[in-house]
């Protein structure tokens, strides 16, 4: 499912304010994503705030771009590989959901329409960087844990 315009509206309003939040909001990031995916910590135990933040401003730069779908995949089209490299699997990329959905409800509260907005752009964007790092057929998996 693609974000709606409405949803757009929202998460676009909310940028400044992540951007603003960003070394805060990739704290969160790293603690969740190690806690949902605790292999993780071993390949990026000495870089792992450095990427955190990494992803963050990754997926701030896609979700800014997120109506030109060809300029979103270029941005987010690098860190996938990257984070391929980094040992990053098609079942971690729920993991990176949860993580970055953390980061979204510790700024704007659970169950809240942005949260909803967030949901389906981040859903969007991860599912373009899990296709494009390992093959078009695992954009099917689940990214609504």
């Amino acid at each position: 499912m693609e974000p709606t315009p409405r949803q757009i509206a929202l998460m676009r309003a909310s940028l400044p304010l992540l951007a603003a939040a960003s070394a805060r909001t990739a704290d969160r990031v790293c603690a969740t994503l190690f806690r949902h995916a605790p292999s993780l910590r071993t390949s990026w135990a000495h870089t792992a705030l450095s990427r955190s933040r990494r992803l963050l401003e990754t997926v701030l730069e896609a979700a800014a771009l997120i109506e030109q779908p060809a300029r979103a995949r270029c941005a987010v089209s690098l860190l996938a590989h990257d984070l391929r490299g980094q040992g990053v699997t098609p079942r971690d990329y729920v993991a990176l959901h949860a993580a970055l959905m953390a980061a979204i409800a510790d700024q704007f509260g659970h169950g809240t329409e942005m949260e909803a907005a967030w949901a389906e752009v981040i859903c969007a964007i991860l599912a373009h960087m899990l296709a494009d790092a390992h093959g078009p057929r695992r954009s099917a998996l689940s990214l609504a844990a």
